[in-house]
C-alpha cells in the first residue's frame, strides 16, 4: 500500500467484486478527514475548548478531533492554548493513509 500511495496517480479499491472508491491516493485520503489528538491542559474541561469545525470526541483528558479543516482548527486550538499559557501535550495531526482508507472501505462493504 505504501508503494501505491507513493507511486500511483490513480487507484481503485475493490470490495466484494465492486469498485467502492477510485481516484488519486491523496484525494481518497482527504475524503476521510484529518485526526487531531492531544491531552487537555490541567485545569480545563472539554467544555472549555474553543469552537472547531471538526467532530470532537473526548475520553477522560484525551481529545480527538476529526476535521476537514485541520489548519483552521489547529489555529483555533493553539490560539486558545497560548491565551491560557497552556500546552497541548501529545499534539498529533494525522491524515489517513491509503491502507487506512482501504481497511475502512472494505470493512464497510463487508
Amino acid at each position: 500500500m505504501d508503494e501505491a500511495q507513493a507511486l500511483a496517480d490513480r487507484v481503485a479499491i475493490i470490495a466484494a467484486g465492486r469498485i467502492v472508491a477510485e481516484g488519486a491516493p491523496a484525494d481518497l485520503a482527504g475524503q476521510r478527514g484529518t485526526e487531531v489528538r492531544f491531552t487537555l491542559p490541567a485545569g480545563t474541561a472539554p467544555a472549555d475548548l474553543p469552537r472547531v469545525s471538526g467532530e470532537v470526541a473526548t475520553q477522560g483528558r484525551q481529545v480527538e478531533i476529526s476535521t476537514e479543516d485541520p489548519t483552521g482548527d489547529l489555529l483555533a486550538l493553539t490560539g486558545w492554548a497560548a491565551g491560557r499559557g497552556a500546552a497541548l501535550d501529545g499534539l498529533t495531526v494525522t491524515r489517513p493513509s491509503l491502507e487506512d482508507i482501504y481497511l475502512t472501505l472494505t470493512e464497510d462493504a463487508a
